[in-house]
């Protein structure tokens, strides 16, 4: 019997903090009167939730997203895995502060985000700093 009062403890502790963001949900969208297009009311995420397991979308839309993480995840140890090592072994990778390394972080950040077709990169030279920073060709420096 004890077991078994634990374990609806812990279920009760794992879910109460979910429903009173349910509860909250509801209340305050009808409170304030929350246009739907911008913040849309529970029953309404509800009915999409189901509408897009019912027809497969979900599914589809969840892979590409771990599909995502996946392809982050691999790339992020093809680079630090490497780098680390050889942080580890030269001392003068060390000394040099890896000047490249905000470069390929950058780059990848702006590769991951754009979606336009023909956009580049321009280099913008930071003064204060010394350091390279990258935007999109056409825009304008600070």
């Amino acid at each position: 019997m004890n077991r078994q009062v634990r374990s609806l403890r812990a279920a009760l502790a794992f879910v109460t903090p979910l429903l009173v963001l349910m509860l909250l949900w509801a209340v305050l969208v009808r409170a304030f009167q929350v246009d739907p297009r911008v913040f849309p009311d529970i029953v309404s995420v509800a009915r999409a939730g189901i509408d897009s397991i019912r027809d497969g979308s979900l599914l589809m839309h969840a892979a590409a997203s771990l599909a995502r993480v996946a392809i982050g995840t691999a790339l992020a140890l093809l680079i630090s895995i490497p780098l680390g090592v050889a942080m580890g072994v030269s001392p003068a990778i060390i000394q040099k502060r890896l000047e490249p390394a905000p470069l390929v972080v950058t780059l990848g950040c702006w590769i991951a985000t754009t979606r336009k077709r023909g956009a580049s990169l321009a280099p913008v030279r930071a003064e204060a700093r010394g350091s390279s920073h990258f935007r999109p060709a056409g825009s304008q420096s600070r």
